[in-house]
Formats: C-alpha cells, sequence, structure tokens
C-alpha cells in the first residue's frame, strides 16, 4: 500500500497547471522549506530539507530533483512524514 496516497496532497501531479494548483494548497498552509544538506550525483540532486506548515508541524524529508543534459528539472520527487501530510491537509 502506497500510504502518500491516502494524503490529500499525495500522488503524482503532471504538467504546469496542475503543479501549480497543487503547490497552492501547501502555501495556503502555510508552508516553508529549509534546505539544510545538498547531495549531486550525475543528473540527480538530494535535498535534506525540513519541512514546515504555519509553524504547526514540523517534519524532516528528502527531497529529488531530477534534471535533464539541458539543466531543466524534469521529476521531483519528495519523501517524508506522510502521516504529517494527513494531519494538515486531510485524508482522500
Amino acid at each position: 500500500m502506497d500510504y502518500a496516497r491516502n494524503s490529500a496532497v499525495g500522488g503524482s501531479v503532471h504538467g504546469k497547471q496542475a503543479l501549480g494548483e497543487h503547490w497552492a494548497k501547501f502555501g495556503a498552509k502555510g508552508y516553508s522549506v529549509n534546505p539544510q544538506y545538498w547531495f549531486a550525483d550525475g543528473d540527480r540532486v538530494v535535498v535534506l530539507v525540513r519541512h514546515s506548515y504555519a509553524g504547526e508541524e514540523d517534519t524532516d524529508a528528502a527531497d529529488v530533483l531530477t534534471f535533464n543534459a539541458d539543466g531543466k528539472l524534469v521529476k521531483f520527487q519528495s519523501a517524508g512524514d506522510t502521516a504529517v501530510l494527513e494531519r494538515v491537509f486531510g485524508s482522500k
């Protein structure tokens, strides 16, 4: 079972408009991110971050950014505490 998909913001998002709408949900919850450490290998960058939701819920996560040969971001993944996402955004 993919627990991340139980959160109202879990799962995959495709396209610029859908991505903008997705990030707007985070902005509405006072979301901020504080990068702690960066690691790069080839076309991927892993960033260990601290996510905060209006200062009420804080959690550590790992964000993975994948770039193409032109340096364009082609994939973004985030792995963190899915229980926090369910508390902040609710379940599907």
